[in-house]
């Protein structure tokens, strides 16, 4: 049985999906997305971890020893986290994503940016200061505009898990404000990063024992929030873009084990820049798996020594949208006080959401229903 945990995103329902088609019992929370499938076999309350974080890691222990869960799947990097860091949670079940030194390296971004930097892989310009004055003085010195990213994704404030993405500042002032605002809520010293624009490509693969089992890979257009956060329309691409196979070999210098993703930024040169390196269920897992790369599956089997002869690869051009990501970049760029990446302006943004729909686009959500009407509905959309 695989317990699917961060049941509402849509990430969590492609797994569900793919192990759930391929025979998997699936165990997922009560109440979320994941618990109203049709795949799903047997439901479980689990607390919120960002307001208990050690109860959850304790109901999920209880879910893992009741149901004999074989492997859990994380979409977040605090249940990743929690699921390593509990001493005993697991007891023998496996994690889809990182084995637990991947994790590690993967959720600490400034141990990401080291170890990148020690294997040559190019990295934006960043500074990771030991007080605030120090991050305002390294703003400075890297230049405005410049990012204030929390080292963590989630901070820990008691047993609250508290979440925040990074912070594009324009002035000194401002870097000083959204550094005193993490250490507010429980983060670490943020890492004070060049703004780096460019082409968003990211990299997932399926890696054992330095061999890639499977991989993607997919071209973001825009975010939500705007100026950086999910895509919200992406395309897959091939090996042939920039920085693909370089970082297909990172897993493996990294040695990475396990289900990941990296991300970066093509700057004006052609070269790629780390932008960060996941270690769990990804956002755009959806369109990976309607491209042909089944990762939760080829992750899942490759734990029981079950590894495809040849590497699975996605196919290329294969798009999909998410409609209330698009919605959502338009409610925020009406806000009075958005804050817009440089060369950005309002109008480029509405501007940018039209059409909604457009023939042979595939929508998040839409090709992962598991309704029996689900079919229907796609070519609809489409």
């Amino acid at each position: 049985m695989a317990l699917v945990l961060d049941g509402d995103g849509w990430a969590s329902r492609a797994v569900v999906r793919s192990l759930g088609e391929a025979g998997w019992r699936i165990l997922a929370e009560d109440g979320t997305k994941c618990g109203r499938s049709r795949f799903c076999s047997e439901r479980v309350r689990l607390p919120d971890y960002r307001e208990d974080a050690p109860a959850f890691g304790e109901a999920v222990a209880e879910a893992i020893r009741r149901h004999d869960v074989a492997l859990v799947s994380p979409a977040e990097d605090a249940t990743l986290e929690i699921l390593y860091e509990t001493p005993g949670l697991l007891q023998g079940a496996r994690v889809l994503g990182g084995d637990e030194p991947s994790a590690r390296l993967a959720t600490d971004k400034v141990r990401t940016l080291a170890a990148a930097d020690a294997l040559g892989y190019p990295t934006p310009a960043y500074a990771v200061p030991e007080s605030v004055d120090e991050a305002v003085a390294a703003a400075r010195e890297i230049g405005f505009p410049c990012a204030v990213k929390p080292r963590r994704s989630y901070g820990r404030l008691g047993g609250r898990r508290p979440y925040a993405r990074h912070t594009v500042v324009h002035s000194p002032s401002e870097a000083g404000r959204a550094t005193e605002r993490y250490l507010a809520r429980g983060f670490e010293l943020p890492i004070v990063q060049e703004w780096t624009p460019g082409r968003s490509i990211g990299v997932a693969a399926v890696v054992r024992g330095g061999r890639i089992l499977g991989w993607g890979a997919r071209e973001a257009y825009r975010q939500w929030p705007i100026a950086g956060g999910v895509a919200v329309w992406r395309r897959t691409v091939g090996s042939d873009e920039p920085g693909v196979r370089r970082t297909l070999e990172l897993f493996r210098e990294l040695e990475f084990e396990g289900l990941g993703d990296v991300q970066y930024h093509v700057v004006e040169d052609g070269t790629p820049r780390l932008m960060e390196l996941g270690a769990r269920v990804y956002g755009w897992m959806p369109l990976t798996v309607l491209a042909g790369a089944n990762l939760p599956l080829i992750a899942a089997e490759s734990l029981a020594g079950v590894e495809p002869a040849d590497p699975v690869a996605a196919r290329t051009g294969v798009e999909m949208r998410w409609i209330l990501g698009e919605l959502g970049r338009i409610w925020e760029a009406m806000h009075p006080n958005v804050s817009l990446p440089p060369g950005l302006r309002r109008r480029d943004v509405f501007r940018q959401a039209w059409p909604l729909w457009r023939r042979d686009m595939h929508y998040d959500g839409l090709a992962l229903l598991d309704g029996p009407l689900s079919g229907l509905v796609e070519r609809l959309a489409r």
